[in-house]
């Protein structure tokens, strides 16, 4: 699924997939902001917010745009 998920995007954004890669500004800033997601994800958990179930889906969603920044 996740390979068919990131073929999808590559047809759709080809570039915006090869950039990730580089050292551009935006993706510098959207890994900072993904980084800060996680963190109040974690935090909202211990907080006892958020179950284990809401935790581990976000992080997947997290850890799948965090592949793609590269």
């Amino acid at each position: 699924l996740r390979h068919d998920f990131e073929a999808r995007l590559a047809r759709a954004a080809p570039t915006a997939l090869a950039l990730a890669h580089g050292d551009d500004p935006w993706y510098r800033a959207r890994r900072a902001i993904v980084r800060a997601e996680r963190r109040r994800l974690v935090a909202l958990w211990r907080e006892g917010k958020i179950g284990d179930e809401v935790l581990h889906e976000i992080e997947r969603e997290l850890d799948f745009e965090e592949s793609l920044l590269g």
